[in-house]
């Protein structure tokens, strides 16, 4: 996998901050890398149709053509089951966290420094 994918991996392994405004931080930088990850999801996407069609050797049984051609193509589908999977994560550490950061603002009337707390989770507060 590419360097990105390696630090957006090392970046969910860390647990989600206790204190509301670090949270904050926290998923404001993930969502930055959320945008990157859905890039690269495409493009790995992309890599898979194009491995699918343009794999298939020229020679051979029909049986021996499709193997090799699917064996060709797992490298990419490889690739893109991580990211589609990193993705996923992705998505669901940033609802657990507006769910936290809700949470935190019905139950314990935060004052927050900055608006970015309304605007993560709607002005219906």
């Amino acid at each position: 996998m590419n360097e990105e994918f390696n630090h957006v991996s090392l970046l969910m392994q860390e647990p989600l901050p206790d204190e509301p405004e670090a949270l904050i931080l926290a998923l404001e930088n993930i969502e930055v890398w959320n945008s990157r990850m859905q890039f690269l999801l495409a493009k790995a996407n992309s890599d898979v149709t194009f491995a699918n069609f343009s794999g298939l050797p020229k020679s051979g049984t029909e049986l021996e053509r499709k193997t090799e051609q699917k064996s060709y193509a797992a490298e990419f589908q490889e690739v893109k089951d991580k990211i589609e999977g990193l993705c996923e994560a992705i998505k669901t550490r940033i609802t657990l966290g507006q769910s936290i950061l809700k949470y935190y603002s019905t139950t314990q009337n935060i004052q927050y420094k900055d608006k970015s707390l309304k605007q993560i989770l709607g002005d219906n507060q």
